[in-house]
């Protein structure tokens, strides 16, 4: 029997598109699945044939896009500042979008999910809570933002999660006065236990990526990729097809920079390399420098040289996919740790201070990183299915 599932999220790309991704497996099984986040992103997720419900507040602009990207109190910005202020709308929103839905699915960064959820009206509704990258889970294993180096001391790393654990639950106690206005149980910490469901809950990236504890009612189903047409604007494959394959930078999802810019194209100029920049302030073409806002890395990739970003989860999982060499610039967020992983697994190379030329260049010679990921390109396998396989069981 069809049924109806709603998709709650809020952030970067990286946090909106693995939800299309299963979505969309949903919807052509014979289900209605309803996308409900930032208003930005309608005329992307409708140009899908997706069904797209809007959710307070929309995405970040100016001066909060950057305030979101401090590496240090970018993340409590986001709940604090961002979602915290209109709580009680996202939940209005997502209320009415629930009336006659069977299966809620939230990311971590839906504080207004896991209420809507839990309202008494809502008792029919099957909640199931996802993480797109390992750092949601908050685990003693996690690079923070603020002290990433931490990680590699797991007791430390444990007294600074107690420390943040205490720190949100007190900035974010408005949310329990919230939830008991509605007649929803307190809560402990809307950042920690409250925001993973009792029940299911997905893991959206491979147990390769980051191991699942035996048993968990958590499930790793793989990183889920949006494969949509692989097409790109015609300035791009001109000045691709006039030279040698260039190296790709990425700007950080809200966090575009002139000095970025320049950084990039001083590097790519003193390794003798073109280069593509993405998420650039504004479009120009030279001989060896393209500047563009967007486009499809899934089309960009396989003509790439090297890709240069931040290790946001889903630029990373399209460069593991396509055996892409990388060098990671983390920024904010989940970035730390989804470097360190990569790192780990030998599949990226994490970028120092110091010379980022040199650095670019030293990935572009590291032919032993190049066979391990074609090697393992084959696991990181498309999720979307597997999802859709779990959530329709």
């Amino acid at each position: 029997m069809p049924k109806t599932f709603v998709f709650s999220t809020y952030g970067a790309r990286g946090d909106v598109f693995p939800y299309l991704a299963i979505a969309r497996e949903l919807q052509n099984r014979g289900h209605r699945a309803i996308v409900a986040t930032s208003e930005s992103y309608r005329a992307e997720i409708e140009s899908l044939g997706l069904e797209f419900r809007a959710v307070r507040p929309d995405s970040p602009r100016g001066e909060n896009s950057q305030k979101m990207m401090h590496p240090v109190s970018g993340t409590e910005f986001l709940f604090r500042r961002l979602l915290l202020p209109t709580l009680r709308e996202s939940i209005a929103d997502l209320r009415a979008i629930c009336q006659n839905a069977d299966v809620l699915i939230t990311h971590t960064t839906s504080l207004a999910g896991p209420i809507a959820a839990q309202l008494p009206e809502n008792r029919h509704l099957k909640w199931v809570s996802s993480a797109v990258s390992p750092l949601a889970l908050l685990e003693s294993d996690v690079a923070l933002p603020a002290c990433p180096r931490a990680a590699d001391f797991p007791i430390l790393n444990r007294a600074i999660l107690g420390v943040l654990r205490r720190q949100f639950g007190m900035n974010l106690k408005q949310t329990q006065e919230i939830r008991r206005s509605l007649g929803v149980s307190r809560g402990d910490n809307a950042l920690w236990s409250d925001a993973h469901s009792s029940g299911l809950q997905l893991a959206l990236w491979p147990e390769k990526f980051a191991p699942i504890a035996p048993n968990s009612r958590r499930k790793a189903v793989g990183f889920c990729f949006l494969d949509a047409p692989k097409s790109l604007a015609p300035e791009i494959e001109d000045f691709l097809r006039a030279g040698q394959a260039p190296l790709i930078f990425v700007a950080a999802s809200f966090a575009h920079s002139p000095q970025w810019e320049s950084e990039c194209e001083s590097a790519a100029a003193l390794l003798g390399q073109r280069a593509i920049l993405l998420g650039a302030s504004q479009n120009s073409v030279s001989e060896s420098v393209l500047r563009c806002e967007f486009a499809s890395l899934d089309a960009l990739l396989p003509r790439t040289l090297a890709l240069i970003h931040a290790g946001g989860i889903g630029t990373l999982a399209l460069g593991l996919r396509a055996a892409t060499p990388m060098l990671l610039m983390p920024r904010a967020h989940d970035q730390f740790d989804n470097a360190r992983r990569a790192s780990k697994l030998g599949l990226a190379h994490v970028a120092k201070r110091g010379n980022l030329a040199a650095q670019i260049g030293a990935l572009l010679e590291d032919s032993a990183l190049k066979n391990r990921l074609q090697n393992t390109r084959h696991e990181f396998e498309n999720g979307a299915s597997r999802a859709a396989d779990i959530l329709d069981a």
